[in-house]
């Protein structure tokens, strides 16, 4: 691969994070029990936001850069 195309690659890892952190607040959503949990359940999106979408973003800036630099 081109070092030009590493961004695409970026975009393409940027998405797939976003669409995975979608489906795994689905799958918290459907084993949450508010009897079982003391925690509410935005505490568990913010804890997957902070692990898919804090990454997206950095990922998302490293591939701006590389565009920025090779376009």
């Amino acid at each position: 691969m081109q070092k030009k195309y590493w961004y695409r690659f970026l975009y393409v890892i940027n998405i797939i994070l976003i669409i995975g952190f979608c489906f795994r607040i689905s799958a918290d959503y459907l084993k949450y029990n508010s009897i079982e949990n003391s925690a509410p359940f935005y505490a568990f999106i913010l804890v997957r936001a902070l692990e898919f979408l804090l990454l997206s973003s950095v990922i998302c800036i490293i591939a701006k850069m590389i565009k920025k630099k090779f376009n």
